[in-house]
């Protein structure tokens, strides 16, 4: 079993960069989304534990009442903070030194007995979510969907850390000192490099994460029909090309 750990920050500095889905009652709705199909997964028992972790200080008011009236309140954590971040920290980097806190300040973390945490962005749902942990977990510290096309990255949407390594990981990534990089790149770089050779690492999960949501980014969604498109043929060359990492 596994904790799920959904990052968030509900109201990003003005001007944050690469950020388009700015409006915080935007945000929110999507959260309370993700945070319902999670739940839905804790009842399940695909999750053991959900701990939602954002940064921007908001405040969790908004999910109280839907974790209190889904019964599930002893197996859910909401952690708000403010890490005061600037506009100019690049996503990636801002989302890191949030896993550093959630690590650091999660109790449910702390006392679980469960072999895996795993990060999701706050914002997404995962549909294949429950296949993806029955088949790709195993002993693996790293959990990661890398791909070459069309550049060398991570997908940092979905990642999956050992309960145990993951602090160390995650202070390796901001201890790196990248200045090629300032995205998910920095993670690939850093396997690439064998920065993690002493951990063992899971470059491809069992199945391409299939995202529902709006991309922060530029406010497109991952139900139009390009995004589909694309996600059917990586789902295609996964099963019958694995070594074609697109």
């Amino acid at each position: 079993m596994t904790i799920l750990l959904m990052t968030g920050t509900i109201s990003p500095p003005k001007g944050a960069r690469e950020l388009a889905r700015a409006n915080v009652a935007d945000r929110i709705a999507d959260y309370k989304v993700a945070l319902q199909h999670n739940l839905c997964l804790l009842r399940e028992g695909v999750i053991s534990g959900l701990a939602f972790v954002e940064n921007s200080g908001y405040g969790m008011a908004d999910f109280e009442r839907t974790v209190t009236d889904s019964g599930l309140g002893d197996q859910v954590e909401l952690i708000s903070y403010d890490a005061r971040q600037s506009e100019d920290e690049p996503r990636f980097m801002g989302e890191c030194h949030l896993l550093r806190e959630a690590f650091a300040q999660s109790e449910l973390v702390h006392k679980s007995n469960d072999s895996h945490v795993w990060k999701i962005t706050g914002r997404y749902v995962v549909r294949n979510l429950a296949a993806i942990l029955r088949k790709t977990q195993g002993n693996n510290d790293l959990i990661l969907h890398c791909r070459n096309y069309p550049m060398r990255f991570v997908d940092f949407g979905l990642v999956g850390f050992a309960r145990k390594q993951a602090p160390t990981i995650i202070e390796r990534v901001l201890g790196s000192g990248s200045l090629k990089f300032t995205d998910e790149r920095i993670m690939r770089d850093m396997i690439d490099k064998g920065a993690f050779k002493d951990m063992k690492v899971c470059q491809r999960m069992s199945e391409v994460p299939d995202f529902a949501g709006v991309r922060g980014i530029d406010n497109s969604s991952y139900d139009s029909f390009g995004y589909r498109m694309r996600y059917q043929i990586r789902s295609v060359l996964h099963k019958t090309m694995p070594w074609v990492w697109v």
